[in-house]
């Protein structure tokens, strides 16, 4: 079972930028005008005009805001979004912005937890402020507490993801499989069965074919679709911070959705069921073949199918694609597959770097390299 991570809240925090209330004063028509055609630097310094002859300030700041978010300068993004809150404090959207910024700049979670709190206190009690507290509860322990904001970010929207994806991780840290693997199965259906089901990773073209899989339990299954995938970046540029939260959400929960189908296809494989477990990790890779957490379940899979060779390429496939430190697991499957496969130098070698990356995970493997000497053993 993977490890939950803040990576997938980290890239929604990236993108994640609170829309301006309709009753509040409007930006620069300039500055919008120059925003729309893509030119950011220009309307900044528009903006930096406004300021400087305090006119419409606190709007200006937070639009500057939010548009040096865009181009990467996140300091300069959070010192205008200070200034905005000392001139207002009670809109929850500014502690919002502020928050998500502290994400990305790798801050104190204590200190983002706080402005989560304060977001929700002051009219922004969304989804996102929900998930995104749920979250850093679960980051600190607090497992009650992430699940009462998952819940209640999914009471306002079933369909997102990522607090789906965070409901489930609190049952899997708890024991509760079964729970988790309820939450995950209930959405994926609704996924599935939505107009026009899950969608594709954006940009992305994906043709597959059907590969057969080795006899297990003397039955053949068929399944897979391995995936070939054509890249297609579009050259349209976001034209406000709001268009850019739209588009860049629908990727994110995208992805998400693809981690899902990893995370329950992991759930299946703890449970035994390599079969089941197969078809739902490869349902996850049409849609993004790029995935390495879904090479990594299918590498674990495919042991448990006997298809060791499959195993090691899957393996390989996910210490590619993940950054070093993350990829402790994927070098512990390879190993066990090459161990398997009677090639006891190459397993020692990955046994080595999965210990070296994870020292505390001797009695780990060694479990696992129990368990699959006894399914080989199986018929």
């Amino acid at each position: 079972m993977r490890n939950f991570t803040l990576s997938i809240l980290l890239l929604l925090a990236l993108f994640a930028i609170p829309a301006f209330g309709q009753s509040k004063p409007q930006p620069n028509r300039k500055a919008v005008d120059l925003m729309a055609a893509g030119k950011f630097r220009d309307a900044i310094e528009v903006l930096d005009r406004d300021v400087e002859k305090d006119k419409n300030v606190l709007v200006s700041l937070t639009l500057r805001a939010d548009l040096k978010r865009m181009i990467g300068d996140f300091h300069g993004s959070l010192e205008d979004l200070n200034k905005a809150i000392a001139m207002d404090s009670s809109d929850g959207s500014l502690y919002e912005r502020r928050a998500n910024v502290n994400m990305i700049l790798g801050q104190d979670m204590s200190k983002i937890l706080a402005d989560l709190d304060l977001a929700a206190a002051n009219g922004a009690k969304t989804a996102n402020v929900l998930s995104t507290r749920g979250m850093i509860r679960f980051f600190f322990g607090d497992l009650d507490g992430s699940i009462a904001d998952y819940e209640a970010a999914t009471l306002l929207r079933p369909d997102l993801a990522g607090a789906q994806l965070g409901l489930a991780h609190n049952y899997i840290r708890k024991n509760d499989y079964g729970k988790a693997t309820s939450i995950l199965e209930n959405f994926i259906e609704k996924v599935e069965n939505s107009d026009g089901g899950p969608p594709p990773v954006e940009g992305k073209t994906v043709a597959s074919s059907s590969v057969a899989l080795p006899q297990v339990h003397g039955k053949d299954i068929v399944s897979g679709q391995e995936t070939v995938i054509i890249v297609q970046r579009s050259a349209d540029r976001p034209k406000s911070p709001e268009e850019a939260r739209m588009a860049d959400e629908r990727l994110e929960q995208a992805r998400t959705i693809v981690t899902i189908y990893g995370e329950l296809a992991s759930l299946y494989e703890r449970a035994g069921d390599y079969s089941k477990a197969l078809t739902t990790v490869e349902k996850g890779l049409r849609l993004d073949p790029n995935e390495a957490f879904a090479y990594e379940v299918r590498a674990k899979v495919k042991l448990g199918l006997k298809d060791y060779d499959g195993a090691v390429a899957d393996a390989a496939k996910a210490i590619r694609m993940l950054p070093p430190r993350a990829a402790a697991t994927a070098y512990a499957t390879r190993g066990i597959a090459y161990l398997m496969l009677g090639k006891e130098a190459e397993a020692q070698k990955d046994f080595d770097k999965y210990l070296e990356l994870f020292p505390k995970g001797k009695e780990f493997l060694d479990k696992r390299i129990e368990k699959a000497k006894a399914q080989a053993q199986q018929p």
